[in-house]
């Protein structure tokens, strides 16, 4: 059966986009819906305590937000943006920026009187080599770079989101968005987990460009999704296989869990 973007259309008034988090973290409401029936539940995510049987397995993506976003100038003053994917080769770095006629090759922007971006080249889908002038990209993060929130957070980066912008449980710096559903967690949540003997396991998946990127075809198998980097432990993938000959359940949190674990499955990687 084909799906359209039309199929998913509804009404989102903007006043109902909340632009700072509205709860603590591991209060918030909990849909719980019945693998079998059209059962719904209206719980609170602290529940999850209370569902996730003992034996079972908990998959948690620990990828880290990189301060990866770069305001600056062009040469005739007006604004431009970067946002750095990932490492290229020889200190380069893969980055996508706007507007795109402020990075053509060659062309720089200036993120601080002794620190610019250079385009070297242009890539697909938007992308661009990219190389810094007066600093090392890790000196110009450390200095400049910003926390790359959600379009839809229509505000800048403040203290506070330095704590709640990323999971209790990330490690590996890398991702250009927060794994969200992660962020629900609190470290008590997961040691009273572990206390009900709930195993807990964990992969890196760098959440891509694609997670801001709009549907803008009809037909949504013309979408074209980015590629994501992501690695599983050995570690978690034999737990996989046990709780799996035990009869257990894997219990992934949220989707980029879910499609690392999916990918590596259908490449034969998992048992």
């Amino acid at each position: 059966m084909p799906y359209h973007t039309t199929d998913f259309d509804y009404s989102l008034p903007p006043e109902l986009i909340a632009q700072y988090p509205i709860a603590e973290r591991g209060t918030s409401r909990l849909l719980v819906v019945k693998r079998h029936g059209a059962e719904l539940e209206d719980r609170s995510f602290g529940d999850l305590t209370r569902l996730i049987p003992s034996g079972d397995l908990l998959v948690l993506n620990s990828t880290r937000v990189r301060h990866a976003r770069f305001l600056g100038t062009r040469p005739s003053g007006a604004a431009a943006e970067v946002l750095l994917l990932h490492p290229g080769t020889d200190g380069a770095w893969i980055a996508i920026g706007r507007p795109g006629s402020a990075m053509k090759p060659g062309k720089r922007i200036r993120l601080a009187p002794d620190i610019e971006v250079e385009t070297v080249v242009e890539l697909e889908e938007g992308q661009r080599e990219v190389r810094f002038i007066g600093a090392t990209a890790e000196e110009a993060i450390q200095r400049l770079g910003r926390l790359p929130l959600p379009p839809y957070i229509e505000r800048d980066p403040d203290s506070n989101d330095e704590i709640r912008y990323q999971t209790v449980y990330a490690e590996q710096e890398g991702s250009v968005a927060a794994p969200t559903a992660g962020l629900h967690f609190t470290a008590e949540i997961l040691k009273e987990l572990e206390q009900l003997d709930v195993r807990i396991a964990r992969l890196d998946l760098e959440v891509g460009p694609g997670t801001f990127k709009p549907v803008e075809v009809e037909d949504l198998t013309r979408h074209h999704m980015h590629p994501e980097r992501f690695e599983i432990p050995e570690a978690t993938a034999t737990a996989i296989a046990e709780v799996r000959e035990r009869k257990g359940s894997v219990w992934a949190v949220g989707t980029t869990v879910v499609r690392a674990l999916e990918s590596a499955a259908a490449e034969g990687g998992l048992v």
